[in-house]
């Protein structure tokens, strides 16, 4: 935080603690727990420039604010998609949208043909409704996500690729402060920055970006 202070996220307690610039513990902020102002699995923090505090709970599709002091402000519910693909929140922005990213369903794939990939990655601005509905929705772009390699299963003489097993490679990374999105794409080693919150352009990745790739 500005002040010198440290917020923690304990995967294992599953909660954000606080502590001094001088290294001691202080507080609990968000006690593990389903009410309000507690968390379940803290998959990303985030400090906004007003010193908010964004806590998103990945396992309860919840992003609870605090304020500079640690007092529990408010919750946004995130929705679900009705076609099975995974919602996954990254950061709020500027102008009160969110960033995600949306992981289509895996396919098992029929015959064995070389590697088996995931679908891509697609890298998505949004605003939530006061029903935790999709008020809108953009495609920032479409991005290689985790590379994965057949390994087959034989039985009875038939073989198959079984996708329980698949080993992961590089996979792709997004993260913002809530100003620019960036996005590195696991197949180039490159990361992509696109704009500030109120002027991101709806392109692929693989087009032209706003500021050139960097290694």
């Amino acid at each position: 935080m500005p002040d010198g202070r440290v917020l923690v996220a304990d995967r294992r307690l599953r909660d954000v603690r606080e502590f001094a610039p001088t290294g001691a513990f202080t507080r609990v902020i968000a006690r593990s727990g389903a009410g309000p102002g507690e968390v379940s699995f803290v998959s990303r923090l985030q400090h906004l420039p007003s010193d908010t505090l964004v806590i998103l709970d990945g396992n309860a599709r919840l992003a609870s604010l605090f304020d500079s002091t640690g007092r529990y402000l408010t919750r946004v519910q995130f929705p679900r998609l009705t076609d099975g693909a995974s919602l996954r929140m990254v950061a709020r922005l500027h102008d009160g949208r969110w960033t995600a990213t949306i992981r289509p369903p895996a396919v098992t794939p029929k015959k064995i043909d070389g590697a088996v990939r995931r679908d891509s990655l697609v890298v998505v601005r949004l605003a939530v409704g006061t029903n935790a509905d999709v008020a809108s929705l953009d495609t920032l772009a479409r991005v290689p996500d985790q590379e994965v390699f057949d390994v087959v299963t034989t039985q009875g003489g038939e073989s198959w690729p079984d996708v329980e097993f698949l080993r992961g490679g590089r996979a792709a990374y997004v993260a913002s402060e809530g100003n620019r999105v960036v996005i590195g794409a696991n197949e180039r080693y490159e990361l992509f920055e696109y704009g500030n919150a109120q002027e991101l352009a709806l392109r692929d990745h693989q087009a032209v970006p706003r500021a050139s790739p960097f290694r």
